[in-house]
């Protein structure tokens, strides 16, 4: 029996996804006005071509556990994105599309894309990084700006294009579902999550 919020309905069935191929998750979270979230990286990490000062779309490392349903992506994900505090403020009008894109970011390493929306304007940010010494100065953006920018994460370009180009082929708007938070408290999760090793790029932390 599928939980509320945990349904699988993305453009990628779980019988497709890249499961031996895929080590993190990407974010992209919209505004009802179709403005984006994105950060600022505050940490320099050569092994994924991560620099400090970088402007980028949310990413997260994801457990082994989590490959294994649409709840596992988008619970990892707000670990990036969300507090205890902030969850409250997006119950209600937080929603997912699922897993719609996969893509290869470096040689033989996946990650899944998790379309999510904020079912309300950009006049407010109710997102809030939780690790701020890491990724933070949360803000909303327009996707032709941050496509534009040349001090940009390099995994965020073929992510975000390729949505684009799956929002153009599409005839018809991906279905979205409202998501429901009541349980998850960020906090409690992490500490789970902190149980459990991430999955690895050669001994290395992916993203």
């Amino acid at each position: 029996m599928e939980r509320k919020g945990y349904y699988s309905h993305g453009l990628v069935s779980q019988e497709k996804l890249r499961i031996d191929r895929i080590k993190g998750v990407a974010g992209i979270v919209v505004s009802r006005d179709g403005r984006l979230l994105v950060g600022t990286e505050q940490m320099n990490k050569p092994s994924t071509r991560r620099k400090k000062g970088e402007i980028s779309i949310p990413f997260e490392t994801l457990k082994p556990k989590e490959l294994g349903a649409e709840g596992g992506f988008v619970s990892a994900l707000l670990t990036e994105i969300s507090t205890d505090a902030s969850i409250k403020r997006l119950q209600g009008k937080l929603e997912s599309a699922g897993v719609i894109d996969q893509i290869e970011v470096m040689s033989d390493i996946w990650v899944a894309t998790v379309l999510l929306r904020y079912n309300s304007i950009s006049n407010t940010m109710p997102f809030e990084a939780p690790h701020p010494e890491e990724f933070s100065d949360l803000r909303w953006m327009g996707a032709k700006t941050l496509l534009s920018m040349q001090n940009v994460r390099e995994f965020t370009f073929p992510v975000l294009n390729n949505v684009i180009e799956i929002n153009r082929r599409r005839p018809s708007k991906v279905n979205f579902r409202p998501l429901y938070l009541e349980p998850y408290v960020p906090s409690v999760y992490e500490k789970f999550r902190e149980l459990e090793q991430d999955i690895e790029l050669d001994g290395l932390q992916m993203l």
